[in-house]
Parts: C-alpha cells; sequence; structure tokens
C-alpha cells in the first residue's frame, strides 16, 4: 500500500518497478509474445505510475466499483445480443479481479444492449458464477489483500449505494440458518438496480463509443467506479488501448459432412 516515511516508500517503489521489469521474463508474458509472433522483436517498455482510485473505509482503501470495458463484445452467447454494443468485466473493489481471470471467483459479465441478461440458468448458477472474494488495501497492514465478500459487508462498513449493487440471499441465508451458522444475512453481488435503475450503462457505452471513434477501432478500457456522497457516480478512466483480436474475419462456415478421418473430436450440444 506504500505508506509510511518517504525513505520507506521509495525503496517499495524501487523493489517494485525491478519486479514490474522482470515480469516480462515469466511464462504468460512469454506466451503472449509467442502467440502474436512478437517473439523475435525489440518491443520497448515503459512505465505509467497512477494513484489507486477508490476511498477509506476504516482502515480499508478501494473503488465501489472496478471492471473492464470493451467497445466490441468478444462474447455473445445469445442470438440477439449486437457485438457492436459492448461489453462490461464488472466488479466490487480493486479490478484486478476483472482483469485477471481468478479460479472460482466471477466478475459480473455485462452486455450493454441487455445489461440485465446473463448467460446462466437460474439462481444457483448465479449464485456460483458471481463474485465471491473482494481485492483491496489495507491501509492498517499496509498491504494488497482479498477479503470474502461476507466478511467485507458483515464490518458495517461506510458503503455508499450499497443497495444498488447487492442482493439478500435469503434462500441461502435460511439454508445457513437451518445449519446452525451464525450469519443472519447473506449477500449476492447482482449489480441489479446499478444496471436497471441508474444511467450507468448508457454513460459506459458512451465512453467506449466516444474513444472507438477517436481510435478508429475496437478498444478496450479499465476504469473504476466510487460513489459521492449525494448519490451521483465518478467514473475515473485508467486505460484505454486497441482491442488485441485476430481480425475481423468472415464467418466460418462448418461443413454438414465431413470425413471420418478428419475429425479430430466431436461433441453433442
Amino acid at each position: 500500500a506504500n505508506q509510511g516515511n518517504p525513505e520507506k516508500r521509495y525503496a517499495q517503489f524501487e523493489d517494485t518497478v525491478r519486479r514490474v521489469y522482470a515480469s516480462t521474463l515469466n511464462e504468460n508474458a512469454l506466451t503472449y509474445r509467442l502467440q502474436r509472433g512478437l517473439e523475435k522483436q525489440d518491443e520497448q517498455m515503459a512505465l505509467l505510475i497512477q494513484r489507486v482510485s477508490g476511498s477509506h473505509h476504516k482502515s480499508y482503501f478501494f473503488p465501489d466499483l472496478a471492471g473492464v470495458g470493451v467497445s466490441h463484445n468478444i462474447f455473445v452467447w445469445d442470438p440477439e445480443l449486437d457485438p457492436k454494443a459492448g461489453m462490461l468485466r464488472l466488479v466490487f473493489g480493486l479490478g484486478t479481479r476483472a482483469v485477471n481471470r481468478v479460479e472460482n471467483d466471477y466478475p459480473r459479465i455485462v452486455a450493454l444492449d441487455a445489461p440485465l441478461l446473463r448467460p446462466l440458468a437460474g439462481m444457483d448458477d448465479v449464485r456460483k458464477y458471481s463474485q465471491h472474494q473482494v481485492d483491496l488495501l489495507d491501509t492498517k497492514e499496509n498491504t494488497f489483500t482479498t477479503l470474502p465478500l461476507q466478511k467485507l459487508l458483515g464490518e458495517k462498513l461506510d458503503l455508499k449505494s450499497l443497495d444498488l449493487i447487492v442482493e439478500s440471499d435469503y434462500k441461502m441465508a435460511r439454508r445457513m440458518s437451518e445449519l446452525g451458522m451464525r450469519e443472519k444475512q447473506h449477500w449476492l453481488l447482482t449489480f441489479k438496480k446499478l444496471l436497471s435503475n441508474t444511467s450507468f450503462t448508457q454513460i459506459m457505452q458512451k465512453i467506449l463509443k466516444t474513444l472507438e471513434s477517436y481510435y478508429e477501432y475496437p478498444i478496450n478500457i479499465e476504469f473504476t467506479v466510487n460513489f459521492a456522497k449525494d448519490g451521483n457516480s465518478v467514473i475515473n478512466l485508467l486505460q484505454c488501448r486497441p482491442l488485441q483480436t485476430k481480425g475481423r474475419q468472415a464467418k466460418v462456415e462448418i461443413p454438414s459432412q465431413i470425413q471420418p478421418e478428419k475429425i479430430l473430436f466431436q461433441c453433442e450440444r
């Protein structure tokens, strides 16, 4: 969390810069370059230092919302969705859980032309494929950490507009009560009221399309959202870059008849 006297903070900063540059040689970075034909090219690197966007909540520091947005939805799971409308990966807390794939924890996928539509089949799926952990800065311990959502909300932090992003899961609360567990409430991150009762999705779509028009190419962004005392939200644009894809190609038509010896594997829908 880079706190302390100037000497200590500068030493931590230097160490972080070294680790960032060293990360260019880790397996993920090398694989990324190999997949994009960059392994033999001289690719320069620079660091952009930004303050962390967020607010203090007792001994914790984090934004109310964070995420990744793309102006061209590459994850269209329903034929009625328009890829050109764009898509968000939305989380509560620091955006690390939206940027990185995390095992057994999931951001909220938002198709901007149908924000409430989800690629899920019922409440059991909603519970399973939602965010259960929150990334944040612990200013008391001076470290980046991850806390269970239920524990964090149980600490009664001064979280503004919490009702826009969580719902009480009565079925899970009843099940826990039957098992003799102490928790009286169980919260589920759905972002339902944010997506249905505010202009958030329209604003995000306008941001994405404005940037896309200037880039003249699909883009992706990283952003944070902080709720003000008056209920309004402050959206911070942290990063914008061209959307990395394999190119815009014609739709692939799968032949109806394939010779058995040319089939590598097959499955039934």
